[in-house]
């Protein structure tokens, strides 16, 4: 009895379950709409539109409109938002010749509304000093109110005066600052950053410096290395035909420390040295390329024309160029080096003023060219008076020589030495008597002396 009343209440539930479940509606199953008769003879009707109003599309010219009068209405607000570097990953530093990404607020509305002006009439402002140099890229519709503007830090001889105020201050090597976008009749809007934060301009680097100067340090170096056991900066001297075989050439090889040292060729050395040394300097540290100036390149141009002149002048002089290595029984020879200080500064009768001037000269532009290279960093302009001035120097010193070497051709004159004459053979007879008045002659003169020649300055 218990087993069927059970039974009974299992079925019972059962049933009460699927009445539930059928009583539910299924939500894939959409409801079907009552479909309306349509009368015979009629078309179907067409699907009914959204409700709504429907899309306006305006032209080119209504969207032009519309954003003139939105930005006639608003109030300009240039500012630069943000500051990147497209050459490193730190966007707070900076050096020459890297790119700079300026993001401006209000940029195309501000064009806009200044007549004449173009994307490429805009400028680069650092600490409120104008960089001339136009920008690379401006894009106007990077956003609706923001536009983007791109730089290089050129350094040429448009920006140079401006790179000058920079590096004149004594053992900067950076410069903190703010960048700013302007006109070259001012700035637009506010700097970026705001507030006490600096963006950072690399001036000098030190790493390049230090390898720079020891790179410096070699070249000086090899070259007195050279000077002092070659003929880098002694006189060039004409070989004769007999220094053409290979036993005089190992003669001349051996004896160029003998050589004088020559003014002409030390003044080129002088100017070489300083215009090499700085322009590598300056393009080690700085990361730019300096601007060689048509004074610097004028003065090489001196020093090299007084050091070929000079030569020419050496082998005119046939004495020179064939009695100068090969000295006689008794001579030194011509030309022997005396040390540079006397071989540049002496001539045939000693101390000369004009050799002495134009030493004086090349030094003090020397030290003065060298002094704006380590305050500046840059090649400085020499003006026409002091090329001027290096050029009468330069042919006072060839018109002096030129009239020292322009002497006699032939070497001078020295006294022949007593020759004795040939023995004679003679009959065998008794030998002669002496007479008495021979004992009291006086012996035959003694040769002369030989002569040497001056020692000429070949430099």
């Amino acid at each position: 009895m218990k087993c069927l009343r059970l039974v009974f209440t299992l079925l019972t539930g059962l049933l009460a379950a699927g009445s539930t479940t059928l009583a539910q509606p299924n939500p894939a199953v959409q409801p079907t709409q009552p479909v309306a008769s349509i009368p015979a003879g009629q078309p179907a009707p067409a699907d009914q539109p959204p409700a709504g109003p429907p899309p306006v599309v305006l032209t080119y010219q209504q969207q032009r409109a519309a954003q003139e009068a939105y930005d006639r209405d608003r109030k300009l607000q240039v500012a630069v938002l943000a500051v990147r570097n497209l050459a490193s990953p730190d966007s707070s530093r900076f050096k020459l010749n890297d790119y700079v990404t300026l993001v401006v607020r209000d940029l195309r509305l501000a064009l806009r509304r200044a007549p004449g002006r173009s994307a490429q009439s805009l400028r680069l402002y650092v600490d409120d000093i104008m960089i001339p140099i136009p920008p690379t890229a401006v894009d106007t519709m990077h956003q609706r109110d923001t536009a983007t503007v791109r730089f290089q830090l050129l350094r040429n001889e448009q920006t140079e005066a401006i790179w000058q105020i920079f590096y004149r201050v004594p053992g900067k090597y950076e410069h903190p600052g703010r960048f700013n976008i302007g006109f070259e009749n001012g700035q637009l809007g506010q700097a970026f950053p705001a507030g006490n934060e600096r963006l950072h301009l690399e001036l000098i680097k030190k790493r390049w410096l230090w390898l720079g100067g020891l790179l410096l340090l070699l070249i000086l170096g090899v070259f007195f290395w050279l000077a002092g056991r070659s003929n880098l900066i002694r006189s060039d001297l004409a070989p004769s035909p007999r220094t053409q075989d290979a036993e005089q050439a190992d003669v001349i090889c051996e004896q160029y420390e003998a050589l004088p040292f020559s003014l002409a060729k030390s003044q080129m050395a002088f100017w070489t040295l300083i215009g090499v040394g700085s322009y590598l300097m300056i393009s080690m540290v700085t990361s730019a390329l300096p601007v060689i100036p048509e004074g610097l390149l004028g003065l090489l141009g001196i020093s090299a024309a007084n050091s070929l002149l000079s030569n020419f002048i050496n082998k005119q002089h046939p004495y020179l160029s064939a009695h100068a290595l090969s000295p006689g029984p008794g001579q030194h020879g011509i030309g022997k080096s005396r040390g540079w200080v006397q071989d540049v500064l002496t001539d045939i009768n000693g101390i000369s003023v004009i050799r002495l001037q134009f030493v004086i000269f090349n030094i003090v532009v020397g030290i003065y060219t060298l002094r704006h290279v380590v305050r500046n960093w840059s090649l400085p302009d020499l003006d026409s008076s002091v090329l001027a001035l290096i050029s009468i120097s330069s042919a006072s010193f060839l018109i002096q020589k030129n009239s020292e070497t322009s002497g006699p051709a032939t070497p001078p004159a020295t006294a022949p030495a007593a020759t004795t004459p040939p023995a004679t053979t003679m009959p065998a007879t008794a030998p002669a008597a002496r007479p008495p008045e021979d004992d009291n002659m006086a012996p035959p003169p003694a040769a002369a002396p030989a002569v040497a020649p001056p020692n000429l300055a070949l430099g």
